[in-house]
């Protein structure tokens, strides 16, 4: 296939046999002397893991085993490692912090695994696991990607200082930076689950009313996900005459980006300059 994928309708081969009952789930597979597994999983985001204590799930009905990061350690069982490394924008290679199968001494974000519970019924498994009793203590934590990177901001990983694990870089950076400089307005946008970037709003020509909203000739500095078209769409939430009494108005604007369906997959906030009021 040599067109392009970015916009195109893909059909999808494998969906047919799953949506009319022909499919395999991993739970449809059943062998003999099948055992079951059910995770214990933190609730806290971050906090160091003072104690476990399985000796209760151990004992529990049906129950073969019970396993726990320092049981991996021992055993030398190798972590997860990253499926693709990158290099970032000084040509240094992006930190690569240990992601063990099971938490070890520290969990990191709200599920991490922390034990894990083999029984003979997946039930057993389940009821055995809420058996285990783990012993947290709570440390600060930062949900806000943006603050994440700030100065003071709680520390994840030792050896990505700042939370940073790479700074990567596509496209043409001048281009990037002449459209920063003509723009009207700027702010920080961030795509919902997806890269943090830029984008800045070109200009606002005419006076618009507080809550129109207006489709604008907006410029993204930064990625979208494969295949999505986006259209910009501003909404300008409040006007604010010069403090001096001359110069332009100023608007706050409300910014995102809709996909094909009408979701936004990108907000952010701007200041734009009236050119005129009409």
């Amino acid at each position: 296939m040599n067109a392009p994928l970015i916009g195109a309708r893909i059909a999808r081969k494998e969906d047919y046999r799953f949506l009319t009952g022909a499919g395999q789930y991993t739970d449809d597979v059943a062998l003999p002397n099948q055992a079951y597994a059910a995770f214990v999983r933190s609730p806290h985001a971050h906090a160091v893991l003072k104690k476990i204590d399985s000796s209760n799930a151990r004992k529990a009905p049906g129950v073969i085993a019970v396993f726990t990061g320092e049981d991996l350690a021992a055993a030398k069982v190798g972590g997860l490692p990253c499926g693709w490394l990158i290099t970032d924008v000084n040509g240094q290679p992006m930190k690569e912090p240990p992601h063990p199968c099971l938490a070890q001494g520290k969990v990191r974000y709200v599920g991490d695994q922390v034990a894990i519970v083999v029984a003979e019924t997946s039930e057993q498994a389940r009821d055995a696991a809420e058996l285990v009793e783990v012993d947290y203590q709570v440390l600060p934590a930062v949900v806000d990607g943006a603050k994440a990177t700030a100065k003071g901001a709680p520390q994840l990983h030792d050896i990505a200082p700042g939370n940073t694990c790479y700074v990567w870089a596509i496209g043409d950076k001048g281009a990037v930076d002449a459209a920063f400089a003509k723009a009207a307005g700027m702010g920080d946008v961030f795509a919902h689950g997806m890269l943090s970037m830029g984008f800045v709003a070109q200009s606002v020509t005419d006076w618009l009313g507080v809550g129109s909203v207006r489709k604008l000739g907006v410029r993204f500095a930064g990625l979208v996900r494969l295949g999505d078209v986006v259209t910009c769409r501003g909404k300008i939430v409040a006007k604010r005459p010069p403090k001096d009494g001359n110069g332009p108005w100023l608007v706050d604007l409300e910014l995102w980006a809709e996909n094909q369906k009408g979701e936004k997959v990108i907000t952010g906030k701007s200041t734009a300059a009236l050119p005129s009021r009409a």
